[in-house]
Order: structure tokens, then sequence, then C-alpha cells
């Protein structure tokens, strides 16, 4: 919900209003895993935002399109 504040959900139950906000991502979840595709307009900051929650809620983050890199609660 915290990316959701930052990055409006494009489709689902907390879909945004607004279909011309260039922030809206497309979120997929999964048992243990959150994915999301956000406009490439706001690749670098969207990537900030969710590396500083993935600490911030002490969870995993994958740069799946970034670098590539892996870093976990206990290996920051």
């Amino acid at each position: 919900m915290d990316m959701i504040a930052e990055y409006p959900a494009m489709n689902g139950p907390y879909a945004s209003d607004d279909v011309d906000d260039p922030r809206l991502t497309d979120y997929t979840l999964g048992e243990s895993i959150i994915y999301a595709a956000f406009p490439s307009s706001e690749a670098e900051s969207a990537h900030k935002a969710a590396f500083r929650l993935a600490l911030e809620h002490n969870v995993g983050f994958f740069a799946v399109s970034k670098d590539g890199s892996i870093s976990t609660p206990s290996v920051q």
C-alpha cells in the first residue's frame, strides 16, 4: 500500500481513477512476491522508492530490470 501511494495501481481494487497519471503502475501479486511494472519515464525514481520501501518493510528486493542485484534483509 505504501508503494501504491507513490505509484498508483493501473488496475484492480486499488486502481486509480486518473488514467492520465504518468506514474500508473501495473502490479502483480503472488504468494511471496510483488512485481511492479513502472513506466520507463519513472524507472529511476520508482526503483529508489521500491528499494527504500523494501528496506523499511524488511523484505528482499530484486532489481530485475536495472542491474539484476538482489538485496535481502540480512545482506544490505
